[in-house]
């Protein structure tokens, strides 16, 4: 009797996979959630720009705007603006119109806006101070 033949076996590759603890690039997971936070953070800044835009367009003397942050009944974010400082104190007298003209920016703004976030404008003589 012949012996019998094992059947031809094709090696296996085996690739090394580094422990996900001691890696040094970040899961798919992470790299996305950095992504869409600085996308966040550009789209906030672009908006804080708008909003002072906006405002000094109507109040040029102003220098930072209070604003509330809630949701409303169907849980969707939303801004309202309390107050307009000036150097000289809340200007008071463009409430209403800045209410009015800022609230789509406003609604926008505090859907990316951080708990601590404020709209601090920059001084018009020098550069944009660092934003929360």
């Amino acid at each position: 009797m012949r012996p019998r033949r094992r059947p031809h076996r094709h090696p296996t590759t085996r690739t090394a996979h580094p422990d996900p603890a001691t890696s040094d690039t970040p899961e798919p997971r992470e790299r996305a959630r950095e992504v869409f936070l600085d996308a966040r953070d550009a789209l906030r800044a672009v908006l804080e720009d708008e909003i002072e835009a906006g405002t000094r367009a109507t109040c040029p003397a102003a220098t930072h705007l209070d604003v509330e942050t809630y949701h409303d009944e169907l849980d969707e974010p939303r801004g309202r603006l309390l107050r307009v400082h000036t150097d000289t104190g809340p200007a008071d007298d463009h409430l209403g119109t800045l209410a009015e003209t800022l609230a789509d920016l406003l609604d926008e703004w505090a859907t990316v806006a951080n708990a601590d976030s404020e709209i601090v404008f920059r001084p018009l003589d020098g550069p944009r101070s660092p934003s929360s």
